[in-house]
């Protein structure tokens, strides 16, 4: 009897998160004191999923700044450790793996050396009690030192992780060494035949990260006072989810706004007191110094041949108990260059911010830029170390960064503001590591959190739906990157199994396929099938979203950056590739996230084999006046031949405008247009190339260049 009670409240539970608004639930609903309860264990274990990828996000900031010891730390004492062949167990023999593998035999960072893990493409699981969880990442690595090597590596994170005591811990990280090399030649397989690493989730339980039947253990019923009570402060950690979720947002489009020179768009996501540092040039002090300090890299808008692409990595944000404001910390890498000169510069920077909460919006008041490494792309970061320009006169800071002789001098860490994870302490750094940023540039604000207004019967059905808020955001990067990691192994029937029944699946050249059975038709006529052996491969990290949830918690749309980085056994070295997933989306499907559309933009920022890179290209292919069509030959036809798309890519002429091969493509060094499915996250400001729904815009955009036409004829 009490078993069959608990299924039932768990039913309850599970339908107070995914039934949609409007429909009609026959059992009668526990007492609200019971609900308080039950939400209680509902929020812990959304946070889990949050806390696993903080563990990890964790482990990589900790290995940018050297600290081993630290690092050893985040697993629990029966933990293991498996890196490529090498093997360890237990806080001591972890410590010593990481300090061989990663610091020469010693705590720190070597002189002059560096070494950067930019971890992507999370798939986040919980186990059914709560108790346990597995996650995928790609793991790309970036290490070395001036004046000796330079190395790159590369491979995928399968990690279990376990909770005990409360605290989330690593059991197993798992990094399977795929490919590797010199900063001179480049990055190859490591072996002939590159491998498939085995999945810890499928394509249902990848679109429920919380267990489709968690289990949960009895609760006990109390006071409605102590309800009342218990409520709010789950009202909070609910609030600080869906926060921390916002505040994502605003630094990944604030990322995205610098890529491509949208400095008005920039300046709109800051508040009018907001400070910039740039370590090693200064501080900008207001809406003035924000201009300013866009000015330092040159005016609006890219121009032909120009790269200014600023992949972000690895956030990790701290929501305040007062919920207005907002820290954050995570890393930049920059890709700069011009074809005009034929220059290229690849550097790391940590990022650390400061958000406010104004109005009920999330604003920017502190960002601050702190250099790792900054090189020549083509000597190598190894061999070159490029300081920051000098600002002209009308672009200068209002004063000096008092950390710019640290950061001129190397080696410095900014400031981890956060405790470990495991043990709660403040940072530990290796002895003699010089931090910098640690002093706030702005005053700390002291409003206190509002009070709850409403019923309880009121309050519990509005936590429930920021409960569901929350829980999108988490589904939909977890499908859409579910997508990339099969796509990565052309395991078209896993892929295919994550659309929705009416899910949209974008094909180069060809255009849109509706629904799993037409999406697995197409990929299987156009690639085949899905090979256990390759020697190679193209991997698609897919960094910095911006995932956008609608009121109830029902649908998500995402944009995200493709940053593909191709590997084979032998021949010429991978390179980087850069493009766009900016029309994604995500729908629940008889309570499984699914995927509703996925769009690829490809690439817009190629490199010319890896000596050449992105500032030096091939010469512009001749255009053939009597070449077939676009999408007609090749392997393009041979899909079409099979199955025909539900929707051409010739329906779409202007949203698709120079990205279809023919006289209207636009290739590199030309700057192809950017789509973004959201207006400015503060000002409300919409981009010129704004598509929210990619199946509807091409309509929506027709009617504005008919009115448009309209105004210039009148």
């Amino acid at each position: 009897m009490k078993s069959s009670r608990r299924r039932l409240c768990i039913g309850l539970s599970i339908a107070g998160l995914l039934i949609a608004p409007g429909a009609t639930v026959t059992a009668q609903a526990p007492a609200p004191a019971m609900q308080v309860a039950r939400l209680a264990q509902e929020v812990e274990r959304a946070e889990s999923l949050r806390a696993v990828k903080r563990l990890t996000m964790v482990y990589g900031q900790y290995a940018q700044a050297g600290m081993w010891r630290e690092m050893a730390g985040l697993f629990s004492t029966s933990g293991e450790m498996v890196h490529g062949d090498n093997r360890a167990s237990g806080v001591n023999g972890i410590h010593q793996l990481i300090r061989n593998t990663y610091g020469e035999g010693q705590e720190g960072l070597p002189n002059a050396a560096f070494n950067t893990r930019l971890l992507s493409t999370p798939v986040v699981i919980l186990s059914a009690d709560g108790m346990r969880a597995t996650a995928r990442y790609h793991d790309f690595g970036i290490d070395g030192r001036y004046g000796g090597k330079a190395t790159w590596s590369g491979g995928i994170q399968e990690n279990k992780y376990v909770k005990e005591g409360g605290v989330w811990k690593f059991a197993t990280l798992h990094y399977n060494a795929i490919f590797g090399g010199s900063y001179e030649d480049g990055w190859r397989s490591l072996k002939p035949t590159s491998p498939i690493i085995d999945y810890s989730f499928g394509p249902k339980t990848a679109g429920e990260p919380l267990s489709a039947n968690p289990i949960y253990p009895a609760v006990a019923a109390v006071s409605p006072a102590q309800a009342g009570a218990r409520l709010q402060t789950l009202e909070r950690r609910i609030s600080a989810m869906v926060d921390e979720d916002k505040v994502l947002n605003l630094q990944s489009a604030y990322g995205y706004y610098l890529d491509r020179k949208m400095w008005d768009d920039v300046a709109d996501l800051f508040t009018a007191d907001a400070v910039i540092e740039d370590a090693e040039i200064g501080i900008y002090q207001g809406a003035s110094g924000v201009r300013r300090w866009l000015a330092t890299m040159g005016p609006a808008g890219l121009k032909r041949g120009e790269a200014n692409d600023r992949p972000q990595f690895g956030f990790i944000v701290d929501v305040a108990p007062n919920g207005i404001e907002a820290r954050t910390r995570g890393i930049q890498m920059t890709q700069l260059g011009s074809v005009d000169t034929g220059e290229a510069s690849l550097g790391f920077q940590v990022l650390e911010g400061r958000f406010v909460k104004q109005g009920g919006i999330w604003r920017i008041r502190e960002m601050r830029t702190f250099p790792v490494m900054n090189t020549d792309y083509y000597q190598g970061f190894n061999k070159s170390r490029l300081a920051a320009p000098t600002p002209p006169a009308d672009a200068r800071p209002d004063r000096g960064s008092p950390d710019a002789a640290a950061v001129k001098a190397g080696g410095a860490v900014a400031d981890i503001f956060y405790t470990h994870p495991v043990t709660g302490r403040p940072t530990a750094y290796p002895a003699g590591v010089k931090v910098v940023g640690r002093t706030r540039l702005t005053p700390a604000l002291a409003t206190p959190p509002a009070a709850p207004t409403g019923s309880l019967e009121q309050r519990i059905a509005e936590a429930r739906r920021g409960l569901r808020v929350a829980l999108a955001y988490q589904g939909a990067e977890n499908v859409t990157n579910a997508f990339s990691w099969w796509l990565d192994d052309f395991a078209w029937d896993k892929a295919s199994a994550l659309f929705h029944a009416k899910g949209w699946r974008g094909k180069y050249m060809v255009g849109f396929y509706e629904g799993p059975e037409n999406i697995l038709t197409a990929e299987t006529a156009m690639y085949g099938k899905t090979s256990p052996t390759r020697t190679g491969a193209a991997l698609h990290y897919r960094p910095q979203p911006v995932i956008t949830v609608n009121e109830d918690g029902t649908h998500a749309d995402v944009r995200a950056r493709l940053m593909n980085i191709g590997h084979r056994w032998g021949g010429e070295a991978g390179v980087f590739m850069a493009g766009m997933y900016p029309n994604d989306g995500a729908r629940l499907e008889n309570g499984t996230w699914k995927v509703w559309t996925l769009a690829i933009d490809e690439p817009y920022l190629p490199s010319n084999g890896w000596k050449g890179g992105w500032s030096r290209p091939a010469p512009p292919r001749p255009l053939d006046p009597n070449a077939p069509p676009p999408g007609t030959t090749g392997i393009f036809k041979k899909m079409t031949d099979v199955i025909k798309p539900t929707l051409p890519i010739a329906a779409m002429k202007l949203r698709q405008r120079g990205f279809v091969p023919g006289p209207e493509l636009i290739e590199w060094p030309n700057i192809k247009p950017m789509w973004f499915h959201y207006k400015n996250p503060v000002s409300g400001r919409e981009p010129p190339n704004y598509c929210a729904d990619v199946r509807t815009c091409e309509t929506e955009l027709q009617a504005k260049a008919g009115a448009t036409t309209q105004r210039a004829s009148n």
